[in-house]
């Protein structure tokens, strides 16, 4: 048998064999992007088998067009395996319909094998050429979707092996057709080697991408799972068929025991087991205390606050009553405080119904530098509380439009950025700053004001709690509450005479409509 028809036999096995361990890796990791390059491998083994076939029936052109077709399809599986793992690509109608007819199109323009060189030219180019460099890049621009992104700091290498192996195979796939001789040629049986090579980097890489995240994934899942058995707040163990112990979490491990010796030498372990029925019911008992205690205390702080600007209003009108005996000066003085102390009474009003009656949000995909741009133009436009504030805006550009509630975050950010203005009697540096903290959004407002004190900062989300004397103390505890409704929270950073930051941290999820977000 001719050095080249040994070769292609070896290879189509080869390929035959690596195909095989690719559906073995894919029956226990059905990730999409192996799932298009199991497809691709699956094609190019079909190639080279053809390729074999038309060695013992040299005459039948059929199978030449098939090699085309199927190599082709084969090249644009590899870059949508890419994309796949790069931004969850997914094949479409519109992707196949674009793909048969590449195919289509391949069968009229020469052999893409490795080892025949085509005379059909295209364009006045040999035809061979041509698709190399069309072949090659787009399996470099396959390569270039593995490689990580800046922001990923997972430790496994595979993406990047085979980054640089796909890269290599199409930087050859477009210069072989320039340097490429006659079959059986040793520039030929090197070129062909040359290819068998990349083409193995290739599988190697692409095995041990999949075995990274398989194993990150265990990981992930046995991580999971300790958590949530260790979390579960009750002892939970295993015990094997021999009566061992195979496994407890620490509820289990927090158990009252106590070693016990029998006369005979063998130590027992004395476990004591509480019986928490009456405990829960206590508790139960203490929380609807608790609840009823609240309630009184609530009210009590709303009628504390209604009465002083009811008592203003009062004594106003009883001064109106008898409006002979004032000036007119003194009348629409008077006539002010009326007005004042009520749009005092319809916040206090309108903040303990916040309070009381919150409204779920209505998450939308839209930008946070909208908001932080319209909060901090709002404060600038106030000369009255910010006549001497320097406000700064910066944002992450990496920070990308995700779902929230647009009027809720407007009114967390717009209560603390007042706050810290307030806070700085309207002279000082005010500054907003939005970036990414562990897969959430951050958002840290900061001033140069008087600070808090430590038991100032644990107080400061209590209802009713204010250390403005016109306040009603609902702000910055209806603002936690927005957060939280968000999956959120907010924390806070402050030293007297140092300034303060709060920081609001929101997750960037889904909107409620799940994978087909409305933008504002």
């Amino acid at each position: 048998m001719p050095m080249a028809s040994a070769l292609a036999c070896a290879s189509a096995l080869t390929l035959t064999l690596q195909f095989a361990i690719f559906v073995y890796l894919y029956s226990f990791h059905r990730a999409r992007f192996f799932h298009y390059l199991l497809l691709a491998w699956g094609l190019m083994s079909l190639a080279k088998g053809l390729y074999v076939a038309r060695i013992f029936v040299p005459n039948l052109e059929v199978v030449t067009s098939l090699i085309n077709a199927t190599f082709f399809v084969a090249t644009l599986l590899v870059l949508a395996g890419g994309l796949a793992f790069r931004i969850g690509y997914r094949i479409g109608p519109r992707d196949v319909v674009i793909g048969v007819l590449a195919a289509l199109a391949a069968t009229g323009i020469g052999d893409l094998s490795d080892t025949n060189v085509a005379t059909v030219t295209f364009m006045g180019l040999p035809a061979r050429n041509v698709v190399g460099v069309i072949t090659g890049g787009i399996l470099i621009a396959a390569g270039l979707q593995f490689w990580p992104r800046r922001m990923q700091t997972l430790g496994y290498r595979g993406p990047r092996f085979l980054a640089v192996a796909l890269t290599l195979w199409g930087a050859h796939r477009i210069l072989a057709p320039f340097i490429l001789s006659g079959a059986g040629t040793a520039q030929h049986v090197m070129m062909a080697a040359t290819f068998m090579v990349f083409y193995f980097l290739c599988t190697f890489a692409i095995i041990i991408t999949v075995l990274d995240r398989a194993r990150s994934e265990t990981a992930t899942l046995k991580e999971f799972n300790e958590r949530l058995v260790d979390g579960l707040g009750e002892g939970l163990q295993l015990v094997g068929g021999d009566f061992t112990v195979r496994h407890a979490n620490r509820w289990m491990h927090e158990l009252s025991c106590a070693p016990v010796r029998q006369p005979d030498g063998q130590v027992f372990l004395l476990e004591l087991v509480t019986d928490v029925t009456e405990r829960e019911r206590l508790q139960a008992r203490l929380t609807e205390a608790e609840r009823l205690a609240a309630a009184g205390e609530l009210a009590a702080s709303v009628a504390h606050e209604i009465r002083n600007p009811l008592a203003a209003i009062v004594n106003a009108t009883t001064l109106l009553g008898v409006e002979e005996t004032l000036t007119g000066e003194e009348r629409a003085h008077t006539l002010g405080v009326v007005k004042k102390e009520a749009r005092r009474l319809n916040r206090i009003l309108s903040d303990f119904l916040s309070f009381a009656r919150p409204r779920e949000p209505k998450r939308l995909v839209g930008d946070i530098r909208e908001i932080v741009d319209q909060v901090a133009a709002l404060i600038r436009d106030d000369a009255s509380r910010a006549r001497d504030v320097e406000i700064s805006v910066r944002v992450d550009p990496e920070v990308s439009p995700f779902a929230f509630d647009a009027d809720q975050i407007t009114q967390v950010v717009w209560n603390i950025a007042l706050n810290g203005v307030e806070a700085m009697d309207g002279s000082g540096r005010l500054g907003i700053t939005v970036g990414l903290r562990e897969g959430q959004v951050a958002i840290d407002i900061s001033d140069t004001g008087r600070g808090m004190p430590a038991e100032e900062r644990r107080r400061v989300f209590e209802p009713f709690y204010s250390r403005k004397p016109a306040g009603t103390g609902l702000g910055l505890t209806i603002a936690r509450r927005i957060v939280a409704t968000h999956g959120g929270r907010i924390e806070i950073e402050s030293t007297p005479g140092s300034g303060t930051c709060f920081t609001i941290l929101l997750p960037q999820g889904q909107d409620d409509d799940g994978d087909h977000p409305h933008r504002r």
